[in-house]
């Protein structure tokens, strides 16, 4: 990309860092959820909560590919546009079917148009790998603090009517203006025949670096899910407090979160793929002591920790994504960990159900055993592939 001065750098990425709005959709419809089950069959409001996972599953690699073929500013604009009028108009029609398409398209196929493009844009727009590792902290932790603010927000909405929640989605009215003015574009890079030939050979096999990443993000993203979507079983279970103090260990874990994505370019410029390892360790020491010893001052300690692991690891996965890969195939290589990360979403509540017909148990603090050993043994296996590439590239 040309060289841009620092107001039209701040403006790219403050942009950038607002997009990110609407993967954070379901924080609006998460303050209603009780109302939606009041309101609505079941199956339909289980269907608006984690259906779009599907929807994603499929609109991520779509996307991916399309960031490859064509101009990313396209595809991000078309992605936010269906997200507005998703999302502003989620509940003008007061029938589930309707919520639950409007659902699909508003945190399932824009977020993966949306999520892939930008991320997309970064990678093309800071082609220097430690400056791009800063970006896509901020970009996370920018992430998480806007998360919090439209969930503030959509609470103070629908204290009256919970349709109310559905208006703060207008934000993504200006959010598109921003993006036509400050986003460049980003066009797929054009190759002549030769190159393109050597392209070709040069990218079999493309997708081998990209596996343990994938797979240490199925595994790891699971189990991490669970702290976000079910922690309120655990502080009940436990008898720790009520849904106030499940609200504290959200934002003890978000502030963490937002911290170690903040300063995810300095932890990735020092220790590179081992800081990966640390939060591995982190988040499985997390899971051993609150399934040992259930505590309201250990679950804040260790959500707070067990956030800024998360937050870390969390960058470090969509960093190495984009730089594993030859350059032509970033955009795919995005669409998949999106795709990946969708999966482990939707796996959570069927995977705690699993766990705990398996252990016998209707304690959910039971079960974090299993996923505190799950996440060592990925420890375990990075601490493996490190040494194995390390040893791989003196021999080189």
């Amino acid at each position: 990309m040309e060289n841009r001065s620092k107001v039209k750098n701040m403006l790219l990425m403050l942009t950038l860092f607002l997009t990110t709005t609407s993967i954070m959709g379901d924080c609006v419809v998460a303050v209603v959820t009780s109302k939606l089950y009041a309101q609505y069959d079941a199956w339909a409001v289980n269907l608006m909560i984690s259906g779009p996972c599907i929807a994603g599953l499929i609109a991520c690699p779509i996307a991916g590919r399309l960031c490859d073929k064509m101009d990313k500013k396209a595809i991000l604009i078309v992605g936010y546009v269906l997200y507005a009028i998703s999302s502003i108009g989620g509940a003008a029609v007061d029938n589930q079917v309707y919520m639950i398409v409007m659902r699909f398209i508003a945190t399932g196929i824009s977020y993966g148009l949306t999520s892939t493009a930008a991320l997309g844009i970064v990678a093309d727009c800071y082609a220097d790998e430690d400056q791009r590792s800063k970006v896509v902290g901020w970009y996370n932790a920018a992430m998480a603090i806007l998360g919090g603010v439209l969930g503030l927000a959509a609470g103070a909405l629908a204290v009256n009517n919970w349709r109310n929640t559905f208006a703060v989605n207008w934000f993504a009215i200006p959010v598109i203006i921003l993006v036509v003015i400050f986003i460049p574009a980003c066009p797929p890079v054009r190759k002549s025949y030769e190159t393109a030939q050597e392209k070709v050979k040069g990218n079999k096999g493309w997708y081998k670096r990209l596996i343990p990443l994938l797979g240490a993000f199925l595994v790891v993203g699971f189990c991490y899910y669970t702290i976000i979507t079910m922690m309120d079983l655990y502080v009940a279970d436990n008898a720790l407090g009520n849904s106030a103090f499940t609200g504290l260990l959200g934002t003890v874990g978000t502030i963490g979160s937002c911290i170690a994505c903040s300063v995810f370019g300095f932890t990735y410029g020092k220790l590179k793929n081992r800081c990966s390892i640390i939060s591995y360790i982190i988040l499985a020491a997390g899971f051993l002591l609150m399934a040992g010893y259930p505590s309201v001052q250990l679950a804040l300690v260790c959500c707070a920790l067990m956030g800024a692991a998360w937050g870390n690891v969390y960058s470090f996965w969509w960093m190495r994504c984009t730089v594993v890969v030859p350059e032509d195939m970033v955009g795919t290589s995005i669409g998949i960990t999106g795709t990946i990360n969708s999966i482990s979403g939707f796996a959570c509540p069927y995977a705690l159900l699993f766990f705990k017909n398996l252990l016998k148990t209707d304690n959910v603090a039971n079960t974090f055993y299993i996923y505190g050993m799950i996440i060592a043994i990925a420890a375990v296996l990075s601490i493996v592939i490190n040494i194995k590439n390390k040893n791989e590239e003196a021999a080189e």
